[in-house]
């Protein structure tokens, strides 16, 4: 047929042609079909493939999630413990540190007591009030610390600076005050003086003047209470306060956190190298059997394909150089003209097909 011309061609011969044309079709069908299953089939194992990996996944994340949480819970209650034996400890310690505070202290707290008894004791002797002996009435009277100078110049700028200064810039009070205020307030200074100085100093200061002189030893003593505090709390010797006790059982609970801690990475470890397989392996199986089936399916598909894709090629090559070149594509892509040119040729009695196509042409 390849070097004939079909359009000289009878009925016998289109008859050919449809039947040609009619395989090349319904192969070109079966490819389609095929190719749809075999998305269908990859899709399937695909997705079967993704859903081992998630539970796979899954699993494995719960399994050592639930390790971790169980060793989590004992670790905690074990910390639990070791911060109620530390602060128990650190208790133990502080009021060893203030029992020895105490206890090195004791000899200048006495010395103080007695002296501040001594102060007392005189000026009642004498009848002179507490007060001479305050800070302030001493910053005023008898300054001789520097701490005695500043509360002096301090009291002088309040009351001779600060409050006539406010009362000057004040809207609301007259000059007048101002000039009022200084006036009284220098005689009341002047008489508080002139009637201490009398009263007090002339007959007291001796009294006064000795008073200050222990209140300086006070201050003293003050100080090395201070210093032996601080150098207490400083000092990191601790076998004194008797805090073996405390420290074996802070050691006892240290070790036992190591010991979950060393039991955590071992189950960790068996669970990677065992139970993780474990897993693995059940999972894997459930899916493996249906997988490979529609594996080798799809292989099988695949390799149909081929074989179907090459044949249809060649069908193509051949309806193309011995029919579409003598018929056009409009027949040889529509069975229905085909078959209709058939029609035409049995009723009109035509003796080749291109007197079929000529009336068909005509007709249309």
């Amino acid at each position: 047929m390849a070097d004939q011309n079909i359009l000289n061609g009878g009925l016998e011969i289109l008859e050919q042609v449809i039947s040609d044309v009619t395989e090349y079709n319904d192969n070109r069908e079966e490819l389609d079909e095929l190719n749809d299953s075999i998305k269908a089939l990859s899709r399937e194992v695909n997705t079967a493939e993704k859903n081992i990996q998630t539970e796979v996944t899954l699993r494995v994340k719960e399994g050592s999630a639930s390790i971790n949480a169980s060793y989590d819970k004992l670790v905690g209650a074990r910390k639990n413990k070791l911060k109620k034996a530390q602060s128990k400890r650190d208790q133990a310690k502080m009021a060893g540190v203030k029992e020895r505070i105490a206890v090195e202290t004791q000899d200048l707290k006495i010395e103080n007591r007695e002296l501040k008894r001594q102060i007392e004791k005189a000026f009642a002797q004498e009848k002179v009030s507490l007060f001479c002996n305050s800070r302030l009435f001493l910053a005023l009277f008898n300054s001789k610390t520097m701490l005695d100078y500043v509360i002096f110049v301090a009291c002088v700028a309040i009351v001779f600076g600060l409050i006539p200064f406010g009362i000057y810039i004040s809207p609301v009070i007259d000059d007048i005050f101002l000039v009022l205020y200084t006036f009284v307030v220098a005689l009341i200074v002047i008489f508080i003086y002139k009637k201490v100085n009398s009263g007090i100093m002339v007959n007291h200061r001796e009294l006064i003047t000795q008073a200050q002189e222990v209140k300086s030893l006070i201050k003293i003593n003050e100080f090395k209470i201070e210093k032996i505090r601080h150098s207490i709390k400083k000092d990191k010797n601790e076998e004194m306060y008797g805090l073996e006790s405390y420290d074996e059982k802070i050691e006892a609970i240290n070790n036992e956190i190591i010991r979950i801690e060393s039991e955590r990475e071992a189950a960790c470890d068996e669970f990677e190298q065992k139970t993780k397989t474990n897993i693995i392996s059940e999972i894997e199986g459930r899916y493996t059997g249906k997988i490979e089936e529609n594996k080798n399916i799809l292989a099988s598909k695949k390799k149909e394909r081929e074989v179907l894709e090459k044949k249809l090629t060649d069908q193509k090559m051949f309806i193309s150089n011995n029919y579409e070149s003598y018929l056009g594509r409009e027949f040889i892509d529509d069975e229905d003209k085909l078959f209709e040119l058939a029609e035409m040729m049995k009723e009109y009695e035509f003796d080749t097909i291109g007197q079929a196509i000529s009336e068909f042409k005509e007709l249309r």
